[in-house]
């Protein structure tokens, strides 16, 4: 099995899922998309006109409401869900599952059915509306809530519980994004590292003063922890370590 370097990555088997996360964020798409064409049968769900009888369609990707222009999916392929729909029974933004079942209705597609880990029931999925701004006007993008999950970024990944976890440290660039990574995994047999980079092993310096203080009051103390801390001191430093990260890579 062969992994990129530079972004998440799940791999679906009949028995397990892998997952392979990282920190950058534009090269997700393009594996996502590879992985859903070895499915095959695959159905473009919605497509947006370029042109309205006002306004020019905003193709500016950040300005899509959170959700796809196009959304291509197939029976059996795993998604993510977008949008908050029952905090009860957790479908949540960030939950994943395998399309079951496409219900269909004057040629096009009604309801993609979901079943989501740890259910046995397929959840109904319909088109929502997601309004956003471009240019000083609200738009409005509807699409299904849903996203395909053979690819996400650490940040994306919190929240998840997973059986098997894939982690290549090498581009982390903020303080706790190794913890989110391999914390994902229920057990240690389901934590994979490919390629471990100590360096990267970092968190804040008032937490590891704070950790070493509390092991220190201990009878008999404990050694200080000998971790890595993240030097960075605001959010414009972190952007040109993750700059950095990508042209290295």
């Amino acid at each position: 099995m062969y992994y990129h370097t530079c972004y998440a990555r799940l791999f679906s088997t009949a028995t397990q899922s892998f997952l392979n996360w990282n920190c950058a964020n534009h090269r997700t798409q393009v594996w996502r998309k590879k992985r859903l064409v070895m499915f095959g049968d695959l159905f473009h769900v919605f497509k947006r006109p370029v042109t309205t009888t006002r306004l020019h369609i905003c193709r500016y990707k950040k300005n899509q409401g959170g959700m796809p222009a196009q959304l291509t999916v197939a029976v059996g392929a795993r998604f993510m869900l977008r949008r908050n729909m029952s905090i009860r029974d957790r479908l949540v933004n960030g939950a994943t599952g395998h399309i079951t079942e496409l219900k269909m209705k004057d040629e096009k597609v009604e309801y993609i059915f979901v079943q989501f880990g740890g259910t046995t029931v397929s959840v109904p999925i319909r088109i929502m509306a997601a309004p956003f701004l471009h240019k000083d006007t609200v738009m409005i993008r509807e699409q299904f809530p849903l996203v395909i999950a053979y690819g996400a970024t650490i940040h994306k990944s919190q929240g998840l519980t997973l059986r098997n976890v894939v982690v290549r440290s090498r581009n982390i660039f903020q303080a706790g994004m190794f913890y989110v990574a391999v914390s994902r995994v229920t057990s240690l047999k389901g934590l994979h590292l490919a390629g471990l980079h100590t360096n990267k092993i970092i968190f804040d310096e008032d937490a590891s003063k704070e950790a070493n203080r509390l092991r220190s009051t201990l009878n008999p103390p404990l050694s200080p922890l000998q971790c890595g801390v993240n030097p960075k001191k605001n959010m414009s430093d972190y952007y040109e370590a993750a700059n950095d990260s990508k042209q290295a890579a």
